[in-house]
């Protein structure tokens, strides 16, 4: 337990040296831990302020999230692996997906934050928003700091990589209701001739 909070504490003070360390170690198991940790920063959080849960029921949540995150960091740690590929840099898949999985340390700050903004406004949905806002650019700027020694890239390369598969699903998503409201507004027409 306090190799870990010893690879934390490093990590929030050195990030690049840290995370190159840490990938060149053991990738796999600091990204699961990572993933695991920021599912576990987001129930506590979601959990805050609302009706107590058991611990049976909030173990099962955290599992649950957790695993949702690794199958969500592997589709993000491909997609801006393969961005990379293309734009001519080299490096592995595994450091990616252990970059990516790393900067989910970060979601743990969601915790303080959410007993500061319910002890302080507990009513505040915006305190919340931008609370969690925060905390996830800064899990973005970690991951982004980790890929750049990973693959030896700038930075904005690297932010660009790892924005990329938001933007895709933006573009899906907005083509998507694009198509709804088409063919809604062609039944209307439909209809009403």
């Amino acid at each position: 337990m306090t190799t870990l909070l010893l690879a934390i504490e490093d990590l929030a003070s050195a990030p690049r040296q840290t995370s190159a360390r840490l990938i060149a170690h053991r990738p796999g198991a600091i990204a699961l831990a990572g993933y695991a940790a920021g599912a576990a920063g987001t129930q506590i959080w979601m959990s805050l302020g609302g009706p107590a849960q058991s611990p049976a029921v909030m173990l099962a949540a955290i599992l649950a999230l957790a695993a949702l995150e690794t199958v969500f960091g592997c589709f993000w740690a491909a997609l801006s692996h393969f961005v990379l590929d293309v734009s001519g840099e080299r490096g592995s898949a595994r450091s990616m997906f252990a970059a990516i999985g790393t900067s989910g340390f970060a979601k743990l700050l969601l915790i303080p934050c959410g007993l500061a903004l319910e002890a302080f406004s507990p009513s505040s949905m915006a305190a919340g928003a931008v609370a969690y806002f925060c905390v996830t650019v800064l899990q973005f700027w970690l991951a982004a700091e980790m890929v750049r020694p990973a693959y030896g890239t700038t930075a904005p390369r690297a932010w660009a990589a790892l924005l990329t598969p938001f933007a895709a699903m933006a573009l899906v998503l907005l083509a998507a209701a694009a198509f709804l409201i088409a063919a809604l507004a062609g039944g209307v027409i439909t209809m009403l001739s």
